[in-house]
């Protein structure tokens, strides 16, 4: 038996299932029950439908993980990664010809002096 891995996600007024290692299988339920019910139904499905045709059957590969964000929670990141990279610093914003500190990008989305 092989496990693969399955991205949930509530599309407003209903749930959506995929498997970024089974390209073309997805589903959609009201609940979260009901879609992962109708995920397992189509990615049975799918692997059938690969089989009798020889196709081969895709390997689980994809990994799973949660990244914090401090600007998800209401903090500031320390300015946008633009700014940073065009200053040549990693760790520190500042003026370039290509970047400034106060472009939108940094207003608006990362850069809170």
């Amino acid at each position: 038996m092989k496990e693969y891995a399955v991205v949930y996600e509530w599309a407003g007024t209903n749930w959506s299932a995929y498997s970024p290692d089974v390209p073309g299988c997805a589903a959609t339920g009201r609940t979260r029950e009901e879609v992962e019910r109708n995920f397992r139904e189509a990615l049975e499905f799918h692997l059938e439908g690969l089989r009798l045709h020889g196709d081969p059957i895709p390997e689980p590969r994809a990994e799973v993980g949660l990244i914090s964000s401090p600007r998800a929670a209401g903090g500031s990141a320390p300015g946008c990664l633009a700014g940073r990279l065009a200053a040549g610093s990693p760790s520190s914003p500042q003026s370039s010809p290509a970047h400034s500190p106060g472009a939108s990008c940094c207003r608006s989305r990362w850069w809170n002096p």
